[in-house]
């Protein structure tokens, strides 16, 4: 019986402990399944998580420093810190948080930041290039003081000039004006000496051409006288030659001019006893003549004899000739007579003489060569005229006068004035000389051929 007793307490706790573990196995499976479901659900929400982690962040990103460094720090999320970083960076730019990054582009392009420029590095730039204007304003600063200064001291000495030059200015206008009114005093007297000198001139004209009336009426009388002396003189001429055997037509009342005192006939030269204190001229011709028939002139009065010379070389009281007129079969020989119809030995020569002279070609012309002329021409025996008339024989003139040029019309200067019609005068009168000495068939001598002809180069 005790037995029986110990066998039923045993599966009594058999049974419990079995129902105490299907209570267990139940709960535990609840448990599972209540688990399951959690970790089910737990897997679903992480990998939302996940992929929405993926859409903020990449696993690439993760390391960046940006997102390292925010990570484990109480600062907030890194989205966060990120959003109010760029916010930062926007106000920055333009000063707007809330500006998109295209707006922002699309500013920078338009003040000319292009795409892909650096806008620190397009600040440093700029700044850079404000330093140098800023420098280059300095230095234009002081250089504008510095011109400020000089215009400042120019203007006053243009102010000095200005006055001055007014000063002359108005000098000038004063003595121009008195210049313009003795030149009408002067223009008036003038015009009426010009009326009186008119008036004395038709007088002069009228009285000559009743002069002139009266001489050729003179002339054509005594050219019928002298027609008539003429055929007396022919008949008297026939009448000695027959009588003494001389020539017809020689001058026995008129002595030649000179001797031929030698003859080369191979160069065609002679030499004559006249030179230069005999007045003898280069270029002069004479005619020669036997000296057994003498001087003859023929019936219009002309010298014409068998040959003509032309002296080309002077001695004092020599001269050599060339022969330029000599007809075939006629000889020159020694003792030959020659005459020139207008020669004259003891004749004075009257010279004028105008211009400046350079004898020894310093390159400086002056009146005091023109002295020197005028005293050689005295010493050879000449005579100086004061003008030139019909009376004169000679015209030496110096050097040429330059024809100036017309003076600017700023030129007031009555100085510069008078100097440019004096030597306007000076020209003119050179020019009227040359023609009026051709109108008179007047000699014209240069300085070479005046000294040719007084022997200052033999000297």
């Amino acid at each position: 019986m005790a037995a029986r007793g110990r066998g039923g307490s045993g599966s009594s706790s058999y049974a419990a402990a079995l129902v105490i573990f299907v209570i267990l196995f139940v709960f535990a499976a609840i448990l599972a399944v209540v688990f399951k479901t959690q970790v089910t659900a737990a897997q679903v929400e992480a990998k939302q998580a996940t992929q929405r982690l993926a859409q903020l962040v990449k696993p690439s990103e993760m390391n960046q420093p940006e997102v390292a460094s925010r990570l484990g720090t109480e600062a907030g999320s890194v989205v966060g810190g990120l959003i109010a970083e760029a916010e930062e960076l926007k106000s920055l730019i333009n000063a707007s948080p809330k500006a998109t990054t295209e707006s922002i582009r699309k500013e920078m392009e338009t003040l000319g930041v292009g795409t892909g420029q650096n806008l620190l590095g397009e600040v440093r730039r700029l700044q850079a290039e404000l330093s140098a204007a800023e420098h280059l304003a300095a230095q234009t600063q002081v250089k504008l003081q510095e011109l400020q200064k000089r215009m400042a001291g120019s203007e006053a000495m243009v102010g000095t000039q200005a006055q001055a030059y007014q000063q002359a200015v108005d000098q000038l206008k004063a003595d121009l004006a008195s210049m313009q009114e003795n030149m009408a005093q002067y223009q008036a007297q003038v015009d009426k000496q010009r009326q009186e000198l008119l008036r004395e001139v038709r007088v002069a004209q009228e009285r000559a051409t009743e002069s002139a009336r009266q001489m050729q009426d003179l002339i054509d009388q005594k050219d019928q006288e002298l027609a008539v002396k003429t055929q007396q003189l022919e008949e008297l001429r026939r009448q000695l030659a027959a009588s003494t055997g001389r020539a017809v037509g020689a001058d026995t009342t008129r002595d030649s001019d000179g001797v031929i005192s030698a003859v080369l006939p191979e160069e065609g030269v002679v030499y004559l006893n006249r030179g230069r204190l005999d007045r003898v001229l280069l270029g002069m011709t004479f005619e020669v003549f036997d000296r057994r028939t003498g001087v003859q002139v023929d019936q219009l009065g002309e010298l014409r004899g068998k040959a003509t010379v032309e002296v080309f070389d002077l001695s004092d009281s020599t001269a050599t000739a060339r022969v330029v007129r000599l007809p075939r079969g006629v000889a020159l020989n020694e003792g030959d007579l020659v005459a020139n119809l207008v020669y004259d030995p003891h004749a004075t020569p009257r010279f004028y003489v105008f211009g400046e002279f350079d004898i020894d070609h310093t390159g400086q012309p002056s009146s005091t060569d023109r002295r020197r002329i005028e005293a050689m021409i005295v010493q050879w025996g000449g005579k100086l005229s004061e003008g030139m008339t019909y009376n004169t024989d000679f015209l030496v003139l110096g050097e040429e006068p330059q024809l100036p040029k017309p003076l600017p019309p700023e030129v007031i200067d009555p100085k510069k004035i008078e100097e440019y019609f004096a030597q306007v005068r000076k020209y003119e009168t050179y020019q009227k000389l040359i023609s009026d000495a051709k109108s008179l068939s007047i000699p014209v001598l240069n300085q070479n051929r005046f000294l040719a002809l007084v022997g200052y180069y033999q000297r």
